[in-house]
């Protein structure tokens, strides 16, 4: 919820802001992110310094879904392995 990891073309200067648009499957979350410090040459964390109510709403329900998702999943091994 606070942020994330960017796949970029080369990295973006640490500290540098600017604004974060994607899309769910909630709908579109835009944001005003700070770009950290470079995993690799194309992988980037970033923080939200700014993120509307609505946008966190959306990105909550998707986070959700996800984990509810997984442990579905997670749920079918395990029945699967005890046949």
């Amino acid at each position: 919820m606070t942020g994330g990891l960017l796949s970029v073309a080369h990295p973006i200067d640490t500290g540098c802001n600017g604004k974060l648009m994607f899309l769910t499957a909630a709908g579109m979350v835009l944001g005003s992110a700070e770009m950290l410090s470079p995993l690799s040459w194309s992988l980037q964390p970033f923080r939200f310094v700014a993120l509307a109510d609505e946008d966190q709403d959306r990105l909550k329900t998707v986070i959700q879904r996800s984990i509810d998702r997984n442990r579905n999943d997670h749920g079918q091994i395990e029945r699967s392995r005890a046949w």
